[in-house]
């Protein structure tokens, strides 16, 4: 399959060593690894904040000359910040990640994000998940081509972990390349492949089940499986 993003040299001096990645449109990708392992670097990298090394092309367009009103649909990236200290209202906020005015494309992110009694409240007055859905879908508002997200199933319960999932797969399915980074290693049957990071090198990138049975796992993790649980190794 022909990827759909295609970076080169990436790097960030003293937090990402210098690596080469792929990704075809139609999957959903964890970057997990211990806390400091470069993950949120290798996505801001791809993302092309911070001056990163290297290069970036999703659909043949090089990131770092698109103009600003192209980049939000070709590239969605969602940071692992949460803080709102503009009083934004919530469709207004949503409505942010497009080109153009589109009322119909954003009540139905509000509809399928359970935002619509919350349209008209203050952003920066919502609840830590209730935000996190708000700026996922202003991401997700223009569909753009390769989605960039840190940490988005964080302070979520189960039914918003589960129903956000869906909504990236749907992503997905639609042809998008999806790329998230996780803590909660139970989720990851919910993707297709996993790129595992440590001290700031890729260490691993396979497929889920055969990361969590790998030795690189408990090298970098110092956990092993345990049945449903893990153990110190």
């Amino acid at each position: 399959m022909t990827p759909l993003l295609v970076a080169t040299g990436l790097a960030m001096s003293g937090r990402l060593a210098p690596l080469d990645l792929s990704l075809p449109p139609g999957t959903m990708t964890a970057i997990i690894g211990p806390n400091g392992s470069g993950k949120t670097s290798l996505l801001r990298s791809l993302a092309r904040i911070d001056r990163p090394d290297g290069s970036v092309w999703i659909g043949g367009e090089n990131v770092d000359r698109l103009l600003p009103t192209r980049r939000a649909a070709v590239l969605g990236f969602l940071p692992a910040a949460r803080e709102m200290i503009w009083p934004i209202v919530v469709r207004d906020l949503v409505a942010l990640g497009l080109q153009r005015p589109d009322s119909g494309r954003v009540d139905a992110l509000l509809e399928e994000l359970e935002l619509a009694p919350l349209a008209d409240r203050q952003a920066d007055r919502l609840s830590t998940g209730e935000r996190v859905r708000a700026l996922l879908a202003r991401v997700l508002a223009p569909r753009p081509s390769v989605l960039l997200l840190d940490e988005p199933l964080s302070n979520l319960d189960p039914y918003w972990v589960m129903t956000i999932l869906q909504v990236l797969r749907d992503a997905a399915d639609e042809g998008a390349a999806v790329l998230v980074t996780l803590h909660d290693l139970h989720l990851l049957d919910a993707f297709d492949r996993v790129l595992m990071m440590n001290r700031g090198l890729m260490v691993s990138d396979a497929a889920p089940d055969v990361t969590i049975q790998g030795s690189s796992f408990a090298d970098t993790f110092r956990v092993e499986p345990n049945g449903p649980r893990w153990r110190l190794r």
